[in-house]
């Protein structure tokens, strides 16, 4: 190692995770002096996934003073921003589920100079990643990094995932978006370039305005120009910065529960949304009674059209939720008819019973998926419970079907979590799982989740 220089030893080192890197400094002297002094080493603090976890891995980040995002605690944090000794400028804490705002307030006080600030929620499950902003917070972090900013530098950048719960979040944050300054794909908020790369909302409409017809309980007058308000704002919220670099929707419960306004929210985001990767939203938009047929329809169609419109972006696809069907048999066979031949990941939260030929017929268009899942949430262990579940274990009809598209598909992540195999289906299923090594093919599943399968028996 005498031979190599100082630059070739900092290729080198960008390699080794950071634990590593900190015994590497007691090494010897030269050693020290390249990890402690080189610019890369000292300016940047990049979280990098795990790159031996090809099943949540789409994109890798260039790696910096860290341990891997899936390691990352606010005392490691710590750690790796005082390596720095103050001088970071720029800090990305992506896909980290388990560091703090905390944390991230720490750092920045720490280092007076840093103006380049990611907090991108990443594929990490939405509700596990505690990095995510309210509207307040991303005013408050705007002002605190347009100070750094006029000293003459840079101007300060931060890319953030918004969380907005009810209409007056979100009117909040339109106004905010409204109050910046747009300069082609640029936002700036107060003198900071702002890149809203994650919005989650929740809790928007209390009531569908399109079925308290009748109900003498509710003033329709009032729930309708409260749910077209709503629906306004968050179409204006999505034109703002759907194209300004927005990779993630997550339409959670309450989200999409107006059917009146679910459509122009789909068209806004086919419309403006075009460099979105992934989409998650809850089964509520799909989920209509027999007696109002017609707002399904309007949905449907929106939504396809949604689809096609981003489909060359789109690699995440999440329906939650998608056991509820609203009183008819095939609403989840509809609502899947135009799956864009890119997606990579999709999770069906589904019931092993809505796992028929048509839905697997959809995911067949896609040839490009490798993680799919229809895991459902764990099942309250109540006995009235319990006994319906006990005549409710999957088929091994179901099964034949599920293992009919294994075998033919490119999927190598399959998550069935919470389905009621039984040994019959649990069989048929793990035949279709293991490789097949006469097929050039497909290798076969390399991981296969299924947990909460013990009530299948």
């Amino acid at each position: 190692m005498e031979s190599v220089d100082d630059e070739v030893l900092a290729l080198i080192f960008r390699a080794v995770p950071a634990r590593d890197r900190l015994r590497c400094e007691e090494v010897c002297v030269r050693w020290r002096r390249v990890l402690t002094n080189h610019s890369e080493f000292t300016t940047r603090l990049v979280l990098p996934p795990d790159p031996l976890d090809d099943s949540l891995v789409v994109e890798t980040t260039e790696g910096g003073w860290s341990p891997w995002r899936e390691e990352a605690r606010d005392d490691t944090l710590r750690v790796a921003s005082a390596k720095a000794k103050g001088g970071l400028r720029h800090f990305d804490a992506s896909g980290c589920a388990d560091i703090t705002k905390r944390a991230v307030i720490d750092v920045l006080k720490a280092n007076p100079r840093l103006t380049s600030l990611v907090m991108d929620e990443g594929e990490v499950e939405t509700s596990l990643y505690g990095l995510k902003l309210r509207p307040r917070h991303l005013v408050a972090l705007a002002e605190t990094m347009a100070e750094r900013g006029r000293d003459g530098g840079s101007t300060p950048r931060i890319d953030i995932s918004v969380e907005v719960t009810g209409n007056r979040e979100l009117e909040e944050l339109r106004q905010t978006l409204e109050e910046g300054s747009s300069f082609g794909d640029s936002l700036q908020i107060g003198g900071v370039e702002v890149c809203v790369v994650s919005l989650t909302t929740s809790l928007l409409f209390v009531v569908d305005s399109a079925l308290t017809h009748g109900d003498s309980d509710i003033d329709e007058d009032v729930h309708r120009e409260t749910n077209e308000k709503t629906t306004t704002d968050l179409v204006e919220v999505l034109r703002r910065i759907g194209g300004r670099g927005l990779r993630r929707l997550n339409f959670l419960e309450r989200s999409l529960n107006d059917h009146c306004g679910v459509p122009k929210i789909f068209n806004a985001v086919g419309e403006d949304c075009r460099t979105l990767r992934e989409l998650h939203l809850d089964s509520e938009a799909f989920t209509v009674e027999r007696e109002h047929w017609e707002f399904l329809e309007s949905t449907v169609d929106s939504f396809n059209d949604m689809i096609d419109a981003i489909g060359d972006t789109l690699c995440r696809l999440t329906l939650f939720r998608a056991y509820r069907d609203g009183g008819t048999s095939n609403v989840r066979a509809v609502w899947c008819k135009k799956l864009p031949k890119g997606l990579q990941k999709l999770h069906f939260e589904m019931p092993h019973h809505g796992l028929r030929h048509d839905t697997l017929d959809a995911l067949s268009r896609c040839p490009s998926t490798r993680v799919l899942s229809f895991a459902n949430r764990p099942r309250l262990q109540t006995r009235s419970i319990n006994r319906q579940l006990s005549n409710s274990v999957m088929s091994k009809a179901s099964a034949s079907i599920l293992a009919d598209y294994l075998r033919t598909s490119s999927v190598t992540h399959l998550d069935l979590s919470n389905m009621l195999l039984d040994g019959d289906a649990l069989g048929e299923i793990l035949g279709a799982a293991l490789p097949n090594q006469r097929d050039d093919v497909w290798d076969g599943i390399k991981v296969l989740i299924l947990s909460g399968n013990e009530r299948g028996g």
